[in-house]
């Protein structure tokens, strides 16, 4: 009795003293939550969640931010909060309620915004954007103070950077990683993001609201019924085109025009509502939702549907589409797109609150008519490869005059390059132009291009390499004018039309003289290119360097990438090769002799032959391909085509020519293309080619049954070990 006393007694004081810590009221209370998020919460979890921290103001959508809810009941009116966790609640529209809770009802003091940290500053294996501040709960007029740590900056000099720009603070001396803002200036932009380092006129371009009151029709894509995945083909898999409609869903970072290698059932988008269709059949701008590299939009042509996977803008007009579709790939675009939300995850939300500024007409004329120059140069560039649904020609057939393969691939090389640098001297006029638009300051425009990097199309060029580039640029001015006005049947009249206000940028470019030295050293990295995502345009960022100097360099040496080289090899060889086997009767070319049919390296050469190359270019082709051709169609073709059409990591490869093989002894060997296949075509396969190819084995073995050679010896050996397989391959096919 006495001992269940003194338990009772001892948890009654526990009871107690928990109690009293509970109610009391602190003078401070600070902390290092959990970082959870909501859909990670347990079954009790959620529900005490749901009851305690998710109405008036949503603080459920993760751990850390119930505390920040706990810690302000804990203090008392004049108590101060410390908090540190990640810095996702500043930005991202699920935090609004935290945001506006905090701005409403407390007073920001200080807050440091310290970014990734790789050091393990708050712990051992802990890799995350961090934010650490004080709140009092009493109001203020006092400006607060922000601590930028994450512009330009390593991890390892953070600690110091911040402790001087402190003392900068105290001893009353300029630092330009401490800013000062009043806290109610926090409501201006919609849905309160913590963005405390622009200037008062920038902020300022917020208040007239965002995208969303310019534009209505902002949104993902649509949803897929069920397991979305089993709907899609790439165009290469579609026999019948008619059956199906375009479909986009990302994909890789690429602006202006691309990424069309989707479809699906034309009966699967039959059955959305009138209204849903209506809008995705429009024109329109399209992007991705997830990228390291941020946010890239494209064209979105009429009759292509677009999935949940993208951010869209729905336009009605084309001009419409080409202007908007040049601001959002613009720099400013792009900063305030990642102000608004700093993770890789963009949001149609977030890109409907992407302020917008109405540009004069001729301002707007002229940005769409690059934009839309873009476009088709991006076409171009499509049409020459067979991954795209535009694809025509193979560079490998670049230059018919040209009497050697490799030098046919350096001249499309360097016809690829100027296109894409008239594609990025656009991109730089149209930066400029959108600067102008919006009236930034020369501090706002510094602080966008040190965030977002300079217009590589608007840096110092050599006089040599901008003389070279101009004379090419006008022997395919026509080329340009044509594939812009015919790929998009826009109305154009020539005062409008930009290229003689490109002629005048690239005329106005400031002039640099490079050293014999500092061009080698970048000449030196030229067999990298197009290697790695190392493009024309990261090549000459990582650089710093105009690409018209790059282009004009480039077209001076003498190298050719090996790696694209043979990339192109493969895309030609591909196109071949499903040639060959569509002109086939049965779409089944065996690789081995004595099968039923011509070998498939007999019919690519006399391929090669119809197409206008002669046998010496035929012969050298290995040395373009990398590897002898025999042996890459064995052992290399096929793996090579499945990761090559591998564009979306989610869903499966799908070469269009299949390789089926008996083994490693070669028993039987063939291609086939999918566009024929059909069980009729397996049983052909068995019943005639593989019947062809085991007679001819055991007709030979029968010729070598008397001869005892060493070399007879061995290819019995290797016939034996052949017919075996054939054995299991037929059963396979069984």
């Amino acid at each position: 009795q006495t001992k269940n006393n003194t338990f009772i007694s001892s948890k009654t004081r526990d009871a107690i003293t928990f109690l009293e810590l509970l109610t009391t009221q602190y003078d401070v209370a600070t902390a290092n939550p959990p970082y959870t998020d909501s859909s990670d919460f347990g079954k009790d979890l959620k529900a005490f969640i749901d009851d305690n921290y998710k109405t008036p103001f949503k603080f459920h959508i993760n751990l850390y931010a119930t505390f920040i809810k706990r810690c302000y009941e804990f203090v008392r009116d004049d108590g101060k909060i410390a908090m540190i966790h990640p810095h996702t609640f500043m930005f991202i529209k699920s935090f609004e309620d935290v945001r506006k809770f905090m701005i409403e009802k407390t007073h920001i003091d200080s807050m440091v915004d310290f970014g990734l940290d790789r050091v393990n500053l708050f712990g051992a294996g802990i890799l995350l954007d961090a934010t650490f501040y004080i709140l009092s709960k009493s109001q203020s007029n006092q400006d607060g103070l922000y601590f930028n740590l994450t512009t330009n900056l390593q991890e390892k000099f953070k600690k110091e950077k911040f402790i001087e720009a402190l003392n900068d603070l105290i001893t009353e001396k300029e630092n330009e990683r401490v800013y000062k803002l009043t806290q109610s200036k926090l409501k201006i932009i919609k849905s309160f993001p913590f963005i405390y380092w622009i200037s008062d006129e920038f902020r300022a371009k917020f208040d007239g609201g965002g995208l969303s009151g310019n534009f209505e029709n902002i949104s993902v894509g649509m949803q897929m019924p069920g397991n979305n995945e089993k709907y899609f083909r790439f165009s290469w898999e579609i026999k019948n085109e008619n059956d199906f409609t375009n479909y986009a869903k990302g994909g890789a970072y690429n602006k202006w025009y691309g990424n069309n290698w989707l479809m699906v059932p034309i009966l699967l988008v039959d059955n959305l509502s009138l209204e849903v269709a209506e809008k995705q059949k429009g024109f329109g701008v399209t992007s991705g939702r997830q990228s390291s590299k941020g946010s890239s939009f494209r064209l979105k042509n009429s009759n292509t549907f677009v999935d949940n996977g993208t951010m869209n803008v729905f336009v009605e007009t084309q001009i419409e589409t080409f202007y908007l579709l040049g601001f959002l790939n613009s720099k400013i675009s792009s900063y305030v797109f990642n102000c608004l939300n700093p993770t890789v995850n963009k949001q149609a939300g977030d890109l409907k609150r992407i302020p917008f500024v109405l540009p004069k007409k001729l301002q707007e004329n002229l940005i769409a008519n690059l934009a839309e120059i873009a476009i088709s140069i991006k076409k171009i560039i499509c049409s020459f490869s067979i991954i795209e649904p535009d694809f025509l020609i193979s560079p490998v057939q670049f230059l018919t005059s040209s009497s050697d393969i490799k030098t046919r691939i350096k001249a499309f090389f360097n016809y690829e390059n100027h296109l894409l640098t008239q594609v990025l001297i656009n991109e730089a006029i149209i930066n400029e132009k959108i600067f102008e638009i919006y009236e930034l300051t020369p501090e706002d425009i510094a602080m966008v291009l040190t965030k977002e990097g300079e217009s590589i199309g608007g840096l110092p060029v050599c006089e040599e390499a901008r003389a070279a580039y101009l004379e090419f640029n006008n022997a395919v001015r026509p080329e340009l004018v044509e594939g812009c006005g015919g790929s998009t049947g826009s109305p154009r009249t020539e005062d409008l039309f930009p290229l003689n206000h490109i002629q005048e940028f690239i005329n106005a470019l400031p002039v640099q003289t490079f050293t014999a030295e500092e061009r080698q050293k970048i000449e030196a990295e030229f067999p990298a290119l197009y290697q790695n995502n190392n493009d024309l345009e990261a090549f000459c960022i990582r650089h710093a360097v105009n690409p018209i100097n790059v282009w004009a360099w480039f077209k001076q040496t003498n190298v050719i990438p090996k790696q694209r080289m043979a990339n192109l090899a493969m895309e030609f060889l591909a196109d071949l090769i499903r040639e060959i086997l569509m002109e086939d009767e049965d779409g089944i070319i065996p690789l081995v002799p004595n099968a039923g049919g011509k070998v498939l390296l007999d019919r690519i050469e006399a391929k090669f032959i119809e197409k206008g190359f002669s046998l010496a270019q035929y012969s050298s082709f290995d040395s373009v391909l990398g590897k002898p051709l025999p042996e890459y169609l064995n052992k290399h073709f096929f793996a090579a085509l499945s990761d090559h059409l591998n564009l979306f990591m989610y869903l499966p490869k799908t070469p269009f020519i299949w390789h089926l093989t008996s083994g490693e002894q070669q028993g039987f060997d063939c291609y086939v293309i999918i566009y024929k296949w059909s069980r009729d075509k397996l049983m052909r396969l068995r019943s005639v080619y593989l019947e062809h190819r085991e007679r001819a084995l055991m007709n030979r073995q029968s010729d070598l049954v008397n001869n005892d050679s060493a070399d007879a010896q061995n290819e019995k050996d290797k016939i034996f070990k052949q017919l075996k397989e054939i054995e299991a391959f037929k059963v396979k096919i069984d």
